[in-house]
């Protein structure tokens, strides 16, 4: 028999909190008065700011027509994290659940039911309900514009951590969980005013989620390393002059070694 997943939704300080309406609005606001701003860059390219938006919106409007709103609980699972990024700004716009873990294995393990994994994996083994992602659900339209989409006032992601203990373990931020980190990370100088920010943890890590929202919201480039090592970020630190690396120790040390 399984066993419930401990789902813990984390506290926060009080103070005014940014809404999920006022960020999307704040970011498509960006994406239209600068049309042409890079918002993530790679080696296999870079994206706009205005077509990173566009394609969230044009997929909530998806979304929505094939029911993927309200409290469900959808997986991201597709093996580019730009795409799982756009698919759960989506999600988040229409309130539902995020499971933003790719490992499908410990939501069985857990517990958690999912209603809906979308990936672009056609040979992914999965218990729960899956669905293709379609190259047509994106279609940015320009200027961004959610005339007849009202944007969800809450939501939440399902993070993975091993936190201290080791072991694989699931964890829900509510919407005022995320936006808080979002608010006061961001307020506190986090960032110069030419932000270019190379992310070497998990993209699927609450931190990295984070910071990869302050940086949309705030007009900054996200860089996507080709390798997830310790050459590879030195490579994309070479290549790119990013003034942000987020970087866990263990990551640092090995970079430290080869340099």
């Amino acid at each position: 028999m399984k066993k419930k997943a401990s789902l813990t939704d984390q506290p926060h300080a009080g103070g005014a909190l940014l809404s999920n309406k006022t960020f999307f609005s704040q970011l498509i606001a960006l994406a239209n008065s600068h049309s042409s701003l890079l918002a993530i860059c790679s080696d296999s390219g870079s994206t706009t700011l205005s077509d990173v938006v566009g394609n969230v919106v044009a997929l909530s409007k998806v979304f929505r027509a094939k029911k993927i709103q309200g409290r469900r609980c959808v997986c991201v699972a597709s093996k580019n994290p730009d795409v799982n990024l756009v698919m759960a700004l989506a999600l988040m716009m229409n309130g539902c659940r995020v499971a933003y873990s790719r490992d499908l294995a410990n939501y069985e393990e857990l517990g958690v039911d999912l209603d809906l994994v979308l990936t672009d994996q056609p040979n992914l083994k999965s218990a729960f309900p899956t669905t293709m992602i379609k190259q047509e659900w994106f279609t940015p339209k320009k200027p961004v514009s959610t005339s007849g989409l009202s944007i969800a006032q809450n939501f939440s992601v399902i993070f993975p951590s091993s936190g201290s203990t080791g072991r694989p373990k699931l964890i829900e931020f509510s919407a005022d969980a995320v936006f808080h980190r979002v608010k006061t990370k961001g307020e506190h100088l986090y960032f110069s005013e030419s932000k270019r920010l190379l992310l070497s943890t998990n993209s699927a890590m609450l931190s990295s989620f984070v910071d990869t929202l302050i940086s949309l919201q705030s007009g900054g480039l996200l860089i996507r390393a080709t390798v997830h090592s310790a050459q590879g970020m030195l490579t994309a630190i070479q290549k790119y002059s990013p003034n942000y690396f987020l970087a866990a120790p263990a990551m640092l040390a090995e970079m430290v070694e080869l340099l």
